[in-house]
């Protein structure tokens, strides 16, 4: 009697899913419209990772809540469109991440007023919902730190989201998402 081996290909299955709380610490005023946006964009970068994405305001947050895994980003400067003086160039860090002798922290800030300025030359004339793209904008440099913090590394990827460097332009395209390379990077 001969046994039959039969090869059935099957979607591999996260492991585990890991809930990621990402506490914003909004410094001025800031658009709700574009948070809602940012938030959507942060879900559909994260889709094929083990990441699940929370979003939570700071200052609703409850001294008795308590969770698993948490970073913390501070929004710096105005988080809405506004009519800025156009940039002569887009260099200079939209965000950063702590660090503490080469170890990364769980903490990083977002200039949304540099971010603001770059895409509003990316938008153009075509700039119909302006806080719509500024979430999306945020939360692609949201996500490129997240990699960081949570990745807990230093270096960057060639292409996506966490390339070393992002224009205007693709902060606000249709699509930028991360690389394979950078989804083996997280847990």
């Amino acid at each position: 009697m001969r046994t039959l081996l039969l090869l059935v290909g099957i979607a591999t299955i996260p492991a585990f899913a890991l809930d990621l709380t990402v506490l914003l610490d909004v410094e001025q005023k800031h658009s709700q419209r574009a948070l809602a946006e940012m938030r959507k964009e942060l879900s559909k970068v994260f889709k094929p990772t083990n990441l699940n994405i929370a979003v939570r305001l700071r200052q609703d947050t409850r001294p008795d809540e308590t969770y698993n895994d948490v970073v913390m980003v501070k929004l710096k400067g105005t988080c809405r469109m506004q009519n800025y003086a156009p940039l002569m160039d887009e260099r200079g860090p939209f965000a950063w991440t702590h660090t503490v002798d080469g170890k990364i922290l769980p903490f990083s800030e977002v200039a949304c007023d540099h971010v603001a300025r770059s895409i509003q030359e990316a938008m153009g004339e075509n700039g119909g919902d302006r806080d719509r793209l500024l979430g999306r904008a945020l939360a692609r440099v949201m996500a490129h730190e997240i990699v960081h913090m949570v990745g807990k590394c230093a270096d960057h990827s060639h292409a996506g989201v966490f390339r070393h460097a992002l224009s205007g332009r693709q902060l606000i395209a249709d699509r930028l998402e991360l690389q394979p390379e950078d989804i083996a990077r997280l847990p």
